[in-house]
């Protein structure tokens, strides 16, 4: 007997919750309103896609400091291709590495395949490279964002 009373209150319960949500919607749709139908801003990182990620050093790491989970899901399942000027660079385990010009309290090193910079990178600072690399090592607490096995696309100078 006390089982089928318990059960009857938590039905009546779950109808009475199912009814109140089912009346929110009808209402909106009687009146032909919506709640909160105002677009909502935010700083998303643009949906992946299929082919290269084509981004600026500044626009990358804007959205990887805005939202690192988000940028590396847009980012990180491909090629990066990045434009930028450099900053720095240096050698160390027969590849050149590169640091480009990026908002404060950022900085985009990009790691690129052995001699794919030639013998004397260090005449290429202040330059605007475009490359192609692939998401590497993330330190977001320090602003750090790493691009790995990248390959020289363009070498210009800077306008």
């Amino acid at each position: 007997m006390l089982s089928h009373v318990c059960r009857d209150f938590w039905m009546g319960i779950w109808i009475s919750v199912l009814a109140i949500g089912c009346g929110n919607e009808s209402t909106q749709q009687a009146s032909g309103t919506k709640a909160n139908t105002q677009p909502v801003k935010t700083n998303a990182v643009p949906p992946a896609g299929d082919s290269d990620a084509s981004v600026s050093a500044e626009k990358l790491m804007t959205d990887f400091k805005a939202n690192e989970n988000e940028a590396r899901k847009h980012y990180g399942n491909r090629p990066i291709e990045v434009t930028g000027i450099i900053k720095d660079t240096w050698f160390r385990s027969s590849r050149h590495s590169i640091v480009l010009e990026t908002p404060a309290g950022t900085e985009l090193d990009a790691h690129f395949k052995p001699d794919s910079l030639g013998k004397d990178a260090n005449e290429i600072k202040g330059k605007k490279i475009k490359f192609r690399g692939k998401w590497g090592i993330t330190n977001p607490d320090k602003g750090l964002l790493n691009l790995d096995d990248c390959e020289l696309m363009s070498l210009e100078k800077a306008k």
